[in-house]
């Protein structure tokens, strides 16, 4: 089927009108309704639950507003508008019951809502939303004396990055030092050695060796202090970000063109191919690092662009898997959308034909049932259909500072 920026767009109006014909409304706040799955550590036995979703941007209603405002942004849809107000009416009120295992983390905790927040305010001219994330950044410094878990996904070294990002959007030069000071913590939890710099996983993680990857291993903290180190000018930064992508290069298998997942064996652990895992991250931090001027990164930015083609290209029972951004095709096809590659049309052809007249059967990143969140179901899917319908899209799985105005 012939596929444009036109059919792209289609198809992300179908999700934003079906979150909003499934919304669970209550006045001028709303929520909704999925599949959460979770495993006890150490056992292989998931246990699944249906019910409303969380506060937060990863599977909660601040991530699914955002896909909504980032719609009607784009097409003027009032109800996606109200909506998406509505849901991140709703994340403001209850971030408060994030647990504080996870309040520093970008995508489980409480910048996100704040970010998410951001985006959405500006997105629909919404000042009143902006000054309720404005206040909720305000209350974060007193979270920093119980430290922090030098996590990308739900610590705080994922929070630095979007912190500077707020920082420059909101001209508020207390969360550039703010993400300073994550920064800083994060540099003194390191482990040095031959192999590089690591650091140990997170609680609740099982592995074997510290991880490597975007979401929780040397990737994403590699990526958040490259990006504090030349935002702010640290040259120690730098050479702790290099440090983190030598540890996890010291792990590259060129036969796979792939890097190793530690949460499973050791020498003969499994490589994931996905944003959270894998090439697709590891690619997405290192085409990052060259757009920031370390071009010898560019071999391996090209050898995780080569496996995240290979897989999305992949015929073989591929088309029926899950197509979240964390771990499924939706992620692989926002890595290629940011760097720029064709494949990513026909794989979204494909998915389209397949599953467009049902949005409950596209298959989500839950093993049961389905979910409406931004990083594990139908909002995400719905964010990477209209990343391709407008290739300025500001991308989930990479924020970026936006540059100093002059």
């Amino acid at each position: 089927m012939s596929f444009d920026a036109g059919a792209a767009l289609g198809i992300a109006a179908r999700f934003a009108d079906h979150l909003c014909d499934t919304a669970v409304r209550d006045g001028d706040r709303c929520t909704w309704l999925g599949t959460t799955q979770d495993a006890a550590d150490g056992s292989d036995q998931v246990e699944f639950a249906y019910g409303t979703i969380d506060a937060d941007l990863y599977g909660g209603c601040a991530g699914v507003a955002l896909f909504l405002a980032e719609a009607a942004r784009r097409d003027g849809n009032r109800r996606w508008r109200d909506t998406a107000l509505a849901g991140i009416g709703q994340a403001l009120d209850r971030v408060h019951t994030i647990p504080p295992t996870v309040r520093w983390g970008f995508q489980t905790g409480e910048v996100g809502v704040a970010y998410a927040a951001v985006m959405i305010a500006r997105a629909l001219e919404h000042p009143q939303t902006e000054v309720q994330a404005a206040a909720l950044l305000d209350r974060l410094p007193e979270a920093l004396d119980g430290g922090i878990v030098t996590d990308p996904l739900t610590g705080g070294t994922g929070a630095i990055v979007p912190l500077l990002a707020l920082a420059e959007l909101l001209q508020r030069p207390a969360l550039g030092e703010l993400a300073l000071e994550l920064g800083r913590r994060t540099i003194a939890a390191a482990t040095r050695s031959e192999d590089g710099w690591s650091w140990p996983p997170a609680p609740g993680i099982e592995a074997v060796r510290p991880l490597t990857g975007m979401s929780h291993g040397a990737a994403g903290i590699g990526w958040s202090l490259l990006e504090l180190g030349v935002a702010l000018g640290r040259g120690e930064m730098i050479e702790a970000a290099r440090g983190a992508f030598g540890y996890e290069n010291r792990w590259f298998r060129p036969a796979e063109g792939n890097w190793p997942d530690f949460r499973e064996e050791d020498a003969d652990a499994p490589s994931c191919v996905a944003w959270c895992h894998g090439a697709p991250g590891i690619g997405l931090a290192r085409l990052r690092a060259l757009e920031l001027g370390l071009a010898e990164y560019r071999p391996d930015a090209e050898a995780a662009l080569r496996t995240t083609r290979a897989t999305l290209c992949d015929r073989d029972g591929w088309i029926d898997g899950d197509w979240s951004l964390c771990h499924g095709r939706g992620g692989l096809m926002e890595v290629l959308r940011h760097a720029g590659e064709e494949p990513v049309w026909e794989a979204a052809a494909d998915a389209a034909a397949r599953f467009a007249g049902n949005l409950e059967a596209w298959p989500c990143g839950v093993r049961r049932g389905s979910s409406p969140s931004l990083m594990l179901g139908l909002a995400g899917i719905g964010y990477c259909y209209l990343g391709l319908a407008d290739p300025a899209l500001a991308s989930v799985l990479l924020v970026t500072p936006p540059a100093p105005a002059v």
